[in-house]
Order: structure tokens, then sequence, then C-alpha cells
């Protein structure tokens, strides 16, 4: 019986997860149209939102049956409560507090979720519960880009370019990125030959995107987890790390450099403009709009409501309907002020912190994934909003901050198990030998 109600547990994890990542309901509930097309289907739909409902129910019943874990999880995450608090109590200084209301109550939801995840599975499991879930997100993408009506190809202003179960290309593009080092870490961890060939599936899908940011993030990913891979692998010391770090900012700056002097080849090739999209336009105005408001911002979801809204001088500036700062950093200082990205950028610290001491005391392979997730976060919200966004971004970190104290508690409660059974054996033979 209690096997049947792990696999159960399992099997609403994963489609928990899939649904948090946006996959397959949405497309379909949208009728799988596309940015620019003209009868465009609203995709918050009832089923969606019922879904999502459902999920929050069992989520909270299962976090109360393991309530000694969610008190001590919480009690060393405060930085993240804190801005979860500072999200959930913005609505009474924000111009639309309904909307602010219902939009922090569902990232707190996601939160949740990513404490659930904490504390039910150890960050192995959940790497291997990731993977699952990628390997079903990568084949069903490809089943929904080859069968009619084909939804898994992009119309409108992006026509040709693969999106999957998702509804735009960007985010399918990303989800493959994480899917990538994730295919990565389990290629290494387990050797199996499955992984070794979705690993390079992914990365073709990313190219089918068109997606350049995702294509961005996989390349920082992979490339961190093999610099970090090679330290615990290697046991490289510093003397032979400081060249290969050298190495690869050198590489990196030349990139930039050949980047910079073939700008207009590079935007031409991508379909960019050389204001990325106009983004830098409008991110100067946005950091005065931040100042006038900047201890606690204009509240979550509080700023961009058009030309009705706070958001009217930068429309008027960037010429088109901008819905998002597409900067993560700044829509977050826009939300929630000065204070609340101060709490994060604590957290965050924090998090990368124990992410470090797990890999000092865990070194494999598996035990790198906090720490190449953080690194993939912060590229994200370079040019995307995805920080503290309702989704799958945000339940992902938020899972690996929540995870990290407990798995260190575990890993620091068994290593001082094993060394009081060592002491005990020792003057058991020293006792024995005496006698």
């Amino acid at each position: 019986m209690n096997q049947w109600l792990t696999w159960l547990e399992r099997i609403f994890t994963i489609g928990a997860l899939m649904h948090f990542s946006e996959g397959v309901l949405p497309l379909i509930l949208s009728g799988g149209v596309s940015e620019g097309d003209v009868d465009i289907i609203e995709t918050s739909h009832p089923l969606n939102a019922g879904v999502f409902v459902l999920i929050y129910f069992i989520t909270y019943v299962l976090l109360f049956l393991r309530w000694k874990k969610l008190i001590y999880t919480l009690s060393k995450n405060k930085f993240l409560w804190g801005l979860m608090a500072i999200v959930i109590c913005s609505f009474s200084w924000s111009l639309y507090p309904a909307n602010t209301l219902i939009e922090s109550i569902r990232v707190i939801a996601s939160s949740s979720f990513g404490l659930y995840f904490a504390t039910r599975y150890t960050l192995e499991e959940q790497l291997k519960i990731l993977s699952t879930v990628f390997t079903i997100a990568v084949f069903t993408s490809i089943i929904f880009v080859v069968l009619p009506p084909h939804y898994g190809i992009m119309g409108g202003v992006h026509a040709g370019a693969w999106r999957g179960i998702y509804v735009h290309k960007n985010l399918f593009g990303l989800i493959m990125a994480m899917s990538s080092v994730v295919f990565l870490i389990q290629a290494i961890q387990t050797s199996q030959l499955r992984f070794k060939l979705l690993l390079p599936l992914t990365l073709l899908l990313i190219l089918l995107s068109r997606s350049t940011g995702a294509l961005g993030v996989a390349l920082v990913g992979i490339t961190m987890f093999l610099f970090y891979y090679s330290y615990i692998s290697l046991r490289l010391k510093l003397i032979v790390l400081l060249p290969v770090l050298l190495l690869l900012i050198t590489l990196v700056l030349g990139s930039g450099l050949w980047f910079v002097n073939n700008l207009e080849t590079v935007a031409s090739t991508t379909g960019e403009d050389l204001t990325l999209t106009g983004r830098t336009i409008f991110w100067q105005i946005l950091v005065g709009m931040v100042f006038q408001r900047p201890l606690l911002g204009y509240g979550y979801k509080g700023f961009w409501y058009g030309l009705d809204g706070p958001s009217r001088d930068v429309i008027q500036v960037a010429m088109w309907a901008v819905p998002e700062a597409h900067n993560g950093f700044l829509e977050m200082a826009l939300s929630t002020g000065i204070i609340g990205i101060s709490l994060f950028f604590c957290g965050y610290l924090i998090t990368m912190t124990r992410s470090i001491k797990w890999l000092h005391l865990n070194q494999s392979p598996f035990a790198l994934w906090p720490m190449t997730f953080l690194n993939i976060m912060i590229v994200c919200n370079l040019t995307e909003s995805s920080l503290m966004e309702f989704g799958f971004l945000w339940l992902l970190y938020s899972s690996i901050a929540f995870s990290l104290p407990l798995n260190l508690q575990s890993f620091q409660r068994r290593h001082r198990s094993k060394k009081i059974n060592k002491q005990f054996y020792r003057q058991e033979n020293i006792s024995s030998s005496s006698g």
C-alpha cells in the first residue's frame, strides 16, 4: 500500500511540474495561436486555473503531513519568506490592489510547491524527477511539431520557430536549456546512454527554437557545470584552476569583442535590433521609475498597465506596448523596491554559500545542480523577467533554497552517526584486546 502511495505521489509531482512549466494544456487551450496572430485566445482558461487549484490543495495537504520538516525549513529561509511577506502585503500600496493580491497569491503558491518538493525529496531525487519531466517535455514537443495541427511550430511574427508543447519559443528554449544541464549531469552521474543521446537532442531543439537567449543560458550552464566538475573530479588546486579560469575569462572577453565588432551581422542573423528589441531604451527610464518609489516599489504586478498605469511613460518612449521590464532585477525593483531586492540578494547569497558547502561535503556530479542552477537563474534574468514570477524557474529556485538546509542537516547527521559508531567500535576493540 505504501509503495502505491509513493508512486502516486511521484506521478503527482511529475504532473504538477509539467503544469508549472506551462506545457501542453495552455497551448491547447490557446488554440495554438502565436504572437502576432489576429485572433488571440486568452490562455488564462478556467480549466487551466482549476488544475492549479487542485495542485495547490494536494500540495498543502502533503506539506502539513510533514509539518516538522516544514517548520525547520521555514526557519532556515527567513529572507525568502520576508520577500514573500512584502509581495503579499504590497496590495496595500499598489495602484491595482485586487490584481496585486491575486498575482501575489499565485507566486506564493509556486514557492509553496517548491517547499513541498524540497521537504519530500532529496536533491538527488529531485534531479531524477526533473530528468523525467524534461524527457517527457522533449518527446511530447517533437510530437506536437510532427503531428497535425502542428501546434509545436509558431506562426505570426516568429513563423517557423519551434515551441514544442509551450506557447512561446523563448519558454520552450529556456526549458530545453535547463534540460541540457540536467541531462549532462545525469549522463556523467549514471553513464546511461539515454542521457548521452538526450543532451545533443536538447541542444538541437534550442537551435530550432531560434531563441538566442536560451542558447546563451545553455552554454553558460554547461560551461559552469564543466568548470565546477573539473574541480571536484580532478581535485584541482587553485594553482591549476587559476589558469583555467583565466582561459575562460579570455574566451568570454574574446567572444564579447567579436560580438561587438560584428554586432550588425549578429543582429541581422537573429532578427534582433541593436538595442535588444528596444530594451536598452526603456531600461534607462525604468531605473528612474524605480527611484520614484525606491523603498517598496509599485506593488507586485502593479506597474505594467499600459497607458493607464505607471508604465505609460515607458510605452510612449519605446513606442510599443511593453508588457514587462525584460530584466528580472528591474522587474523585482519595480514590484518590491530596494527593500525587496535586497532581501532577495541576501537570500540568494546564503543559498549560494550553502550550495558551495554542499558541494564540499558531497563531491559528486548531482551535487553541482544547485550551484549551476543559481548561475543559470542570474543569466536568464538579464534579458527576461522570470525572477519572482509565478512558474517553473522561481519554483526551482525556491526548492533549491529550501532543500539545501535539509540536505546539509541530513548529511551532517549521518556523518556524526558514522563517527560515533567508529569511536564505539574502536573502544570495543581496545576493551577486548586489553581483556
